[in-house]
């Protein structure tokens, strides 16, 4: 199970980006990332429990902006990047689906 930090709002990812006076562009690519990294990490799996999927969204959302952060800036890279760091940690159970 997640904690109850797991339950960040979507919104809350996108008021961390534009608190950091991101231009809107880069806003919107960075939700991008974010919603096709999760739907690419969530590729076929059957996870119904919702505080799972939000705390996967969640650490997906931190890889993106660290790794945005040190100056990476390909969409794919980030994709890429978080998909590999989140799916080594975050394994679907019989406790979350």
């Amino acid at each position: 199970m997640c904690a109850s930090a797991c339950q960040v709002p979507e919104a809350a990812y996108e008021h961390h980006l534009i608190k950091r006076s991101l231009d809107p562009e880069t806003v919107a690519l960075l939700s991008r990332v974010l919603d096709e990294s999760f739907m690419t990490l969530m590729n076929g799996t059957p996870v119904l429990d919702p505080e799972w999927r939000q705390g996967v969204r969640h650490r997906l959302a931190q890889v993106i902006i660290g790794a945005f952060d040190r100056g990476e800036r390909d969409p794919e890279v980030l994709k890429r990047t978080a998909v590999q760091i989140v799916a080594s940690t975050y394994q679907p159970t019989p406790d979350n689906e």
